[in-house]
């Protein structure tokens, strides 16, 4: 079985994508404390830089597990929710 590494979820607000992805988390294998729902307001300001660098806090937790010594089998998940807020078009 080939290891997947992501999954997107599409669909219309309201339709229980976060709560789907939620379930899929736990049934492989993610606890409360390695699960993370990000909304945009989690990440965006308005200063230069400090969007992508909340960004790049995000997966912290997780590279500090893969980098330890002893190998982390740890599952981490991170759920964007509502990424299109996030993923705006250049100049808006």
């Amino acid at each position: 079985v080939q290891h997947v590494r992501g999954i997107m979820l599409y669909g219309p607000p309201g339709t229980g994508k976060t709560l789907i992805a939620l379930q899929i988390s736990a049934i492989i294998g993610a606890t409360e404390e390695t699960i993370r729902v990000v909304n945009s307001s989690d990440i965006l300001d308005m200063y230069v830089g400090n969007s992508e660098r909340n960004m790049a806090a995000l997966f912290t937790a997780a590279e500090i597990d893969q980098n330890r010594l002893v190998a982390s089998d740890r599952i981490h998940v991170i759920i964007f929710d509502e990424i299109d807020a996030l993923c705006r078009h250049r100049g808006q």
